[in-house]
């Protein structure tokens, strides 16, 4: 008998096909339950290790014994009977077919099953635009907006947030796949018609299961009386859903919102552009917004969402504005959306943003969160602040996952929920979510700009060039994504590629940035190399406040100002911004920590320790404090250079042995790598075995990514 037919008697070739379908079964199951349980990163390398060991053992296995109808025999070399042979093939035939099906209903549940939706949950649509004129589209929009912003207070009633509600892609898709998508039981959906001064509004609450209509209703109205409208709308369809608006809540949206017709338009049109986050599309909202304020100066929401947008969508790239003077006039609108309309959950999220004392900013968020239940932007802040400053994992990722079913479309959502896992030490979870959130919103820059750090994180260089080459086919006017490319090829040794990627960057990016002062010299900065050109630059830039020394000049000028024998120019420099610190005395030290640190660094480096020692530990010890309070030790690496200038040694290498507990990548940042390798404010553990083999771990990384880069050039060039 051939071998051939030996293995056929004996069911191995169907033992084969068994194994590897129970085998990708097992695979599938890993996979859903690493991205829902805080599993270790190895996990599912080890499975799959140990599946490809019990392959052959199968195989051998299943030599030797058959499947017969008394049970599990040895096999022997006598032919079977007919109806023993069929009786085995049809067993094993049965149980193959039985694993594939349960694959599948793994396959589905991972990628389709959400659950059923709440009972009392809506998704409000945007209303159509009926009339005549294409620029009323804002109008249907603006009146959905306002009805689901009512909606969204009631803590019994699930709402779809507005980033998924209101996505274009949901226009030519029937009710129930509209509400499988966004996890809703209801729709409410209409259409806008304006004719001069006259208005005509239908709307119709729309029952998911069944296509058919709870509640509908034209109006015939004054156009001034679209306000009126509504909210008669929103109290429609709460009390289809049996709940009442109580007195203080309608109050409070009252407080929130606008009489005044120009005002809303222009915040309508500005909540359409900021649907998107391209550098144009931000823009124009913030002008509109600005608009709305000049009109109402007490529309609370326009105040509010004026903050967000200087903060979340980081304008001081494109405004050409400080980042302080960002901040300064974000905090601004927050105060006043509070002072028109106290408690309101937006505004409450965005000065907790931009609070430094930790419990505060705590406190915020949590009263943020009690008066917006349904506030997708307060759930994912306070989420970010639980897993990021706290370390409170579980917690974060619970009110995230409720952002994400009430905003599935939101593309910062995953980011967050990625940024949990990843922090907690589940990247390939963190990875996973990244994937998934592209496949609910395929046009996203943010979390493929998200996934590019990821990468980073695991040294994988070429992944992340490779997806931030994406935002650039999303976005053409991206200039930093250009920039982090540049980064990218600057740790993987690079330079020539880098040096052209910053040249684009700097082609694109807006005039009077930073990177048009510092592009010739960029790569020589981080290189260390042409010392008087890279000196003579970083000082014109922080005179011209277009980059400050805390944000990147500062550390490199120090570097620069110490090789060349000129820290009395950076001295000079920074008296010029710091005058106070420089004061025979002084009481507000500690509110200006990162001038603290930058000027006790260039005075303790200057030999100054008279001076420079009383800065630097007024620093360290809020620093420590911080750490204490946040769980943050794995954040503050100022506090090793610090120390380091001290010529504390030892504190600073345990800091970089917490930093290595944590993640031995977490000191990969876009600079800190590099100047871990140039600077000389590391030379005093430039000897320590750990300083070294974290170095030549690097070292090895580069070199294998410059050969998967070299292959990918062709088909990636500069843009």
């Amino acid at each position: 008998m051939s071998l051939l037919s030996e293995l056929k008697r004996r069911n191995v070739h169907r033992m084969a096909v068994l194994y590897a379908a129970a085998a990708w079964l097992v695979m599938q199951v890993v996979d859903v339950v690493e991205g829902k349980l805080p599993l270790p990163d190895w996990m599912g390398g080890a499975v799959l290790v140990v599946l490809a060991v019990g392959f052959p053992i199968a195989l051998i296995i299943s030599w030797f014994y058959e499947v017969t109808p008394e049970g599990i025999t040895l096999d022997s070399d006598e032919e079977p009977a007919e109806a023993t042979k069929g009786f085995a093939g049809r067993r094993v035939d049965f149980v193959i077919i039985a694993v594939l099906a349960a694959a599948v209903l793994v396959f589905a549940y991972d990628k389709w099953w959400m659950g059923p939706p709440p009972e009392r949950s809506v998704a409000v649509l945007p209303f159509v635009n009926m009339s005549s004129d294409d620029e009323a589209d804002w109008l249907g929009a603006g009146i959905a907006d306002t009805a689901l912003n009512m909606l969204v207070t009631i803590p019994d009633l699930h709402v779809a947030s507005r980033t998924s509600s209101f996505q274009p892609r949901l226009q030519g898709m029937s009710i129930p796949e509209i509400a499988g998508l966004l996890g809703v039981a209801t729709i409410l959906e209409g259409s806008v018609q304006r004719q001069g001064d006259r208005l005509r509004v239908t709307a119709q609450l729309v029952n998911a299961a069944d296509d058919n209509h709870l509640w509908s209703k034209n109006f015939d109205r004054e156009y001034g009386d679209v306000f009126a409208v509504q909210d008669e709308i929103a109290e429609a369809v709460a009390s289809v859903m049996q709940i009442v608006f109580l007195e203080d809540t309608k109050q409070r949206i009252d407080r929130e919102g606008t009489d005044n017709l120009q005002a809303f338009e222009a915040y309508s049109k500005a909540m359409e552009n900021l649907r998107t986050t391209t550098t144009d599309s931000v823009q124009l909202a913030v002008e509109q917004l600005q608009r709305a304020i000049e009109l109402d100066p007490d529309f609370a929401r326009a105040h509010a969402m004026l903050g967000h947008a200087y903060i979340e969508f980081h304008n001081f790239y494109w405004s050409g504005l400080d980042p302080d003077e960002i901040v300064s006039r974000a905090r601004d609108e927050a105060n006043e959306a509070l002072r028109i309309a106290p408690g309101m959950s937006t505004a409450l999220t965005l000065l907790a943003d931009l609070t430094d004392d930790v419990d505060v900013q705590g406190q915020l968020y949590r009263e943020a969160v009690e008066n917006g239940p349904n506030d997708t932007l307060a759930l994912r802040s306070y989420s970010s602040y639980l897993w990021a400053l706290k370390y409170q994992f579980a917690e974060a990722e619970v009110l995230v996952q409720k952002a994400i079913r009430l905003d599935p479309l939101d593309e910062r959502n995953y980011i967050v929920l990625s940024g949990a896992q990843g922090s907690n030490g589940q990247m390939n979870a963190a990875l996973q979510t990244s994937r998934r959130g592209k496949e609910k919103i395929p046009d996203s820059v943010a979390i493929r700009d998200w996934e590019s750090v990821l990468y980073f994180r695991l040294g994988d260089y070429r992944s992340a060039i490779a997806v931030e080459y994406e935002t650039l086919e999303l976005d053409p006017k991206e200039w930093w994504n250009r920039f982090d490319i540049a980064h990218f090829y600057l740790h993987a040794g690079m330079p020539d590629e880098a040096e052209r990627w910053i040249e684009s960057a700097a082609a694109h990016a807006p005039e009077g940035n930073f990177i048009h002062s510092l592009n010739p010299t960029l790569s020589d900065l981080y290189y260390q190399r042409n010392d008087q050109e890279v000196f003579t630059a970083l000082k014109q830039i922080i005179v011209k406040g277009s980059l400050t020394p805390y944000h990147g000049a500062g550390l490199p000028l120090i570097e620069y100002g110490a090789r060349l024998g000129k820290l009395d120019e950076v001295l000079e420099t920074f008296e010029k911004l710091y005058p106070h610190l420089f004061a025979e005395s002084s009481n507000d030290l500690d509110e200006d920590r990162r001038g603290l640190f930058i000027t006790g660094l260039a005075l303790l480096r200057n030999g100054d320790v008279q001076r420079g020692e009383p800065l630097m530990r007024v620093f360290l010890e809020g620093a420590d404090k911080r750490e204490r309070t946040t769980a943050l030790r794995t954040r503050y690496y100022s506090s090793i250079l610090g120390h380091l200038a001290l010529g504390e040694t030892d504190t600073a290498l345990e800091k970089i042995r917490q930093l290595d507990a944590f993640d031995k990548w977490a000191h990969a940042g876009f600079v800190l790598q590099l100047m871990y390798r140039y600077s000389s404010l590391y030379d005093p553990i430039r000897d320590e075995p750990e300083f070294i083999e974290l170095l030549d771990m690097w070292d090895k990384n580069a070199a294998e990514q410059r050969e998967l880069l070299r292959e990918m050039a062709q088909d990636l060039p500069v843009k």
